[in-house]
């Protein structure tokens, strides 16, 4: 793996970590009240290399895990989104949603020509991130 390609993985996952905790990123404002945000997903750590959006690391025994999502896989489509353009907070937005619930994806897949999908059954997210491996 290229030093750039591991340092954008990083930077990627870090973001992820980020913004996978329970408390956001920001406080809201006074007057603002925030959504209540989306307990439920698929278990993957994503990170985005250019304008794609890869999987990082597929959590064990997790939805992703069981519906046969592997890491380096890229997602190309959420539902009806094309991904090109999209930032990784909206992404992983699209990909929480409440448990129990459905979420399309399409994976392009290093040595497959055709793209996959999958229809991903969302679970209730952990109350923390699991710890980043060791590089």
């Amino acid at each position: 793996m290229s030093n750039a390609f591991s340092i954008a993985l990083r930077l990627g996952l870090t973001c992820c970590f980020l913004l996978a905790s329970p408390s956001g990123l920001a406080a809201p404002a006074d007057d603002v009240k925030a959504p209540p945000p989306k307990k439920g997903g698929i278990s993957v750590l994503i990170a985005t290399l250019g304008s794609k959006l890869i999987v990082q690391r597929v959590i064990a025994g997790g939805p992703a895990e069981k519906a046969g999502v592997q890491p380096m896989d890229e997602i190309v489509q959420i539902e009806k989104d094309w991904i090109s353009g999209m930032s990784t907070a909206v992404a992983i937005s699209h990909l929480r949603g409440e448990p129990g619930s459905p979420v399309q994806i399409f994976i392009r897949r290093q040595d497959r020509p055709d793209l996959l999908k999958f229809i991903i059954v969302r679970e209730p997210l952990p109350e923390q991130p699991p710890a980043a491996p060791e590089p």
